[in-house]
């Protein structure tokens, strides 16, 4: 683990860049939407985070990342909770034993990640509550789009959490 001379600085730092685009995306002043596709910025940070931390400071970050966005979705109680926590452990477990540290990693990650949570988001609110077409369209017009328009901000995501955690502050 990379130690820095000033742990609380970095911390800030990293609390104010989740803060910013958490107050982005949940008043629509970060997201604007291609046709129907709307990025979760929140996943590729949380991501890019993980690959640089430990599993439980991941997974802690990823469990107050959800209820953050759990208190601002109007989809399912503790969808974002779970699923953020399960992420952001089993990111740092996946890039510390498995996964070289590098952007091609990261684009894998949040590709996988981004697919993953537009898919269980598809399924549980979705998949079986609407008609064949209503689901199939949100599927084909919503999701999968999301899915590559999040995947597009891992690129400056991953190089800002690399500064913060390469640089000694």
């Amino acid at each position: 683990m990379n130690k820095t001379r000033y742990p609380f600085l970095q911390l800030f730092l990293q609390i104010v860049l989740f803060s910013v685009l958490f107050i982005g995306y949940s008043s629509g002043l970060f997201v604007y939407p291609i046709r129907n596709a709307t990025p979760m910025l929140l996943l590729p940070l949380m991501i890019t985070f993980a690959m640089f931390e430990e599993e439980l400071p991941s997974a802690m970050v990823g469990l107050i990342v959800g209820v953050f966005t759990d208190s601002v979705s109007s989809f399912g109680g503790i969808f974002h909770t779970v699923f953020f926590m399960i992420l952001g452990m089993a990111v740092s477990l996946f890039i510390h034993y498995f996964l070289n540290n590098n952007i091609r990693s990261a684009f894998v990650l949040v590709l996988i990640g981004s697919l993953l949570y537009f898919l269980l988001r598809w399924l549980f609110c979705h998949a079986f509550g609407d008609t064949m077409i209503g689901s199939t369209v949100y599927l084909m017009q919503y999701a999968i789009p999301s899915t590559l328009y999040t995947t597009v901000f891992v690129f400056p995501l991953y190089y800002l959490q690399r500064v913060l955690h390469r640089f000694k502050l």
